[in-house]
């Protein structure tokens, strides 16, 4: 399977066969049995790493398997193999992804695995599995302000001010003197506000043009009955 034929997708878009180990997986998370839930999780995401659910999923599993928790993660620590998945992902990027999660299932707030998992979600156009797994390294550790920093840029790079803002605005909590996060919060604050405005005038300008043009087809319709006539 190359990159290209690789893209995300959504519940409704999972192939019927996973779809009992998609239910399977959900069952064993709810009866606190993480060990099975990944098994089903890891044979999902090798046939479909565009499952971003699957792989929310399977990390929450991770995280009750292993006791992890926020802030918990190892410092300096980048996993057993990351410099080898590091150089795979070079080579063979849809391979990388099942061995990050081999990694990731041992300590799924690992920072160096996660910013790898990033860099291919990147290479590979699956933009939300890029972010999840920069907002999962930032949970991680939360008072490593670079990655935030580099997961706002993100979201602005993609338009996604308010994601941005809010990023921005928790580095600010950690470091009121970071000035950078300042300005970033309040340029991508008021980017956010901006688009919710037009959004809100597009909805306006949508709704009132729906109206017309069903004002103008009831109009051509009399018209035509009164001929008819």
């Amino acid at each position: 399977m190359s990159d290209q034929e690789i893209r995300e997708i959504t519940e409704v878009e999972l192939p019927a066969n996973l779809k009992d180990h998609w239910k399977s997986a959900k069952a064993s998370v709810e009866r606190n049995n993480p060990g099975y839930a990944i098994k089903f999780l890891q044979a999902i995401l090798k046939e479909v790493p565009g499952f971003l659910n699957a792989r929310k999923l399977v990390r929450q599993a991770a995280i009750m398997a292993t006791g992890a928790s926020p802030g918990s993660a190892k410092k300096g620590m980048f996993g057993s193999g990351g410099g080898a998945i590091s150089r795979q992902a070079k080579k063979d990027a849809p391979g990388a992804l099942v061995a990050i999660e081999k990694e990731l299932e041992k300590d799924p707030f690992n920072l160096g695995i996660n910013e790898t998992l990033h860099d291919v979600g990147l290479r590979m156009n699956l933009l939300d599995t890029a972010a999840f797994a920069l907002e999962t390294a930032r949970k991680g550790n939360p008072e490593n302000t670079k990655v935030a920093h580099k997961l706002a840029q993100f979201y602005v790079a993609r338009d996604m001010h308010m994601g941005a803002a809010s990023v921005y605005r928790d580095i600010v909590k950690h470091d009121p003197a970071d000035g950078a996060a300042v300005k970033g919060e309040k340029d991508s604050s008021a980017k956010a506000s901006m688009q919710q405005n037009l959004t809100d005038d597009n909805s306006g300008i949508k709704v009132d043009s729906a109206g017309a043009a069903e004002l103008e087809k009831a109009s051509r319709t009399a018209l035509t009955k009164d001929q008819l006539q």
